[in-house]
């Protein structure tokens, strides 16, 4: 709080700096005020931190040969900030998908179904995200799922190991 004498029709700048504990919308009320007028003016400001994303991916606990991957994407923004440029990246064995978010506001989900996978007994999905903030700074997270692989006959059971050694390579 400042306070100070002006003449009539003279002009005063001031500035503030105001600490912004909690992210969020905000308001101060400024107030001019001499024996013979008050003016009163709400300043409305926002208060950012930095943006936030939760990411999880769910699918079946098992996959067979010849049954096709069901898997949930959900990413969350978790912050008063809208995370920017958002680029989320499905990998796998024999696949990588990508999905762009100029600004995610809302919470999102992204249905995937993949077929003809190239199975083996342990089967590794990663999403990795990355994302800025208004000003360019990036962000990253990332989740893994791991879905195990069933073989129903020894011909499965043989194309499972040949996978796997094709996917070391």
């Amino acid at each position: 709080c400042e306070t100070f004498n002006l003449a009539l029709n003279q002009e005063r700048k001031s500035e503030i700096t105001i600490n912004g504990e909690t992210a969020g919308e905000k308001k101060i009320v400024v107030t001019a005020e001499n024996n013979e007028v008050e003016k009163k003016s709400v300043i409305e400001y926002q208060v950012l931190d930095p943006p936030s994303i939760a990411v999880n991916i769910a699918g079946p606990p098992t996959l067979s040969f010849n049954q096709v991957a069901k898997l949930i994407i959900n990413i969350e923004k978790k912050s008063f900030s809208e995370p920017q440029k958002v680029r989320l990246t499905l990998n796998g064995e024999g696949f990588n998908n990508i999905w762009e978010i100029a600004s995610l506001d809302k919470t999102t989900e992204l249905p995937v179904e993949l077929s003809n996978l190239p199975l083996t007994k342990k089967n590794k999905f990663t999403v990795n995200v990355i994302w800025s903030d208004k000003k360019g700074k990036e962000y990253a997270t990332s989740k893994e799922l791991i879905i195990i692989g069933e073989a129903h006959s020894f011909a499965e059971q043989i194309k499972m190991v040949l996978n796997r050694m094709i996917n070391l390579f």
